[in-house]
């Protein structure tokens, strides 16, 4: 899989750029803050539909500007996508092959990317919660149900949290019952164990996977 042209309108500092890319590697030279991080943020878009340096998609809108596109042409397998993404000041429209794609889970995936920058030691040096983070959005665009699993998860997650809030507060009556959707759970695993990645314990515990999900579907 290899992306072969960018193209962006509007797009941070660049009111127009095109860039046919080479099929083995590009290594782009500039000085600074002539938009090189860009670039690769563009990439990013296409693979994510998000930016990994700001939360707020209207800040990649050139300044003075009421809309951004990013286009992409992407090989896999010798077959050719066109990927868009259109963003406004208060939407953000996704297309495959020219076909609108209403989900950004059904999106994601089409261009797969990893992605190294300076706040990227914040894997090791920070708490775990930065460590899933990477590892969700990693597993997410090589299976394309994980995203999906994660939200039961956290569906899961959230009526078990409540449960032992009623359990802690003591009124508990026969009237009160929680339906948890335990298949949700199993499938989850069951999808991490199919791609060889450990669950760790605290993988169960924390926010940073129902943070993901949800900013992503």
């Amino acid at each position: 899989m290899r992306i072969e042209q960018l193209e962006l309108m509007n797009f941070r500092n660049y009111s127009k750029l095109n860039i046919k890319f080479n099929n083995k590697l590009n290594i782009i030279i500039g000085n600074n803050a002539q938009g090189k991080t860009n670039i690769l943020e563009a990439i990013y878009y296409l693979s994510i539909s998000k930016s990994f340096l700001s939360i707020n998609d209207k800040n990649v809108i050139k300044h003075n500007e009421m809309h951004s596109f990013i286009k992409g042409k992407i090989n896999y397998l010798h077959k050719l996508e066109n990927l868009k993404i259109t963003i406004t000041s208060n939407n953000k429209k996704l297309e495959v092959n020219k076909v609108e794609i209403k989900k950004h889970c059904d999106f994601i995936g089409k261009l797969k990317v990893i992605i190294y920058y300076p706040d990227s030691l914040r894997i090791i040096k920070d708490g775990p919660s930065n460590r899933r983070r990477f590892l969700n959005i990693e597993i997410s665009q090589l299976y394309l149900k994980y995203i999906k699993l994660l939200n039961e998860f956290n569906i899961v997650l959230k009526q078990r949290n409540e449960y032992l809030k009623v359990m802690k507060s003591g009124n508990i009556n026969i009237d009160y019952y929680v339906k948890i959707n335990f298949k949700g759970v199993v499938d989850l695993v069951e999808a991490l164990e199919g791609i060889d990645v450990d669950v760790p314990v605290e993988f169960c515990e924390q926010d940073s996977n129902r943070n993901f999900a949800n900013q992503i579907c």
